[in-house]
């Protein structure tokens, strides 16, 4: 079920959701996000949510579970395009996103990660 593009740049993986996914489309997601980092040993991955106008709690939960299983496998997830809507609701419903770093931009994003894996950046 490969319904949300997944290209690899460099040694990242940037996975663009355009649609609103159900459940069961989100945990297909996550699954093959994951095999796809493990079988491509990648250092970083961008999950670019721009095209969304919303992300419910179960949505929130399953990027922020997926963040942190990407950092088991010893890769970084960021999330990129969080339009203001979004973020507004995510914040009135009170969901934290604590454990994946988000950016404006796929741009800001990846140049991060790509800074982040030459030791440029301070942690």
């Amino acid at each position: 079920m490969n319904i949300i593009p997944i290209l690899q740049l460099q040694s990242n993986l940037i996975a663009s959701i355009q649609t609103e996914l159900t459940d069961e489309q989100a945990l297909a997601f996550q699954s093959e996000l994951l095999e796809k980092n493990s079988a491509l040993n990648t250092k970083g991955i961008i999950i670019d949510v721009s095209m969304l106008d919303v992300i419910d709690s179960y949505m929130a939960k399953v990027l922020t579970d997926l963040a942190k299983m990407i950092k088991l496998q010893g890769s970084k997830a960021v999330l990129s395009g969080v339009q203001p809507a979004v973020a507004s609701t995510l914040v009135d419903m009170g969901m934290k996103l604590n454990s994946i770093e988000t950016f404006l931009s796929l741009d800001s994003a990846f140049l991060y990660l790509t800074k982040e894996q030459s030791g440029k950046t301070k942690k």
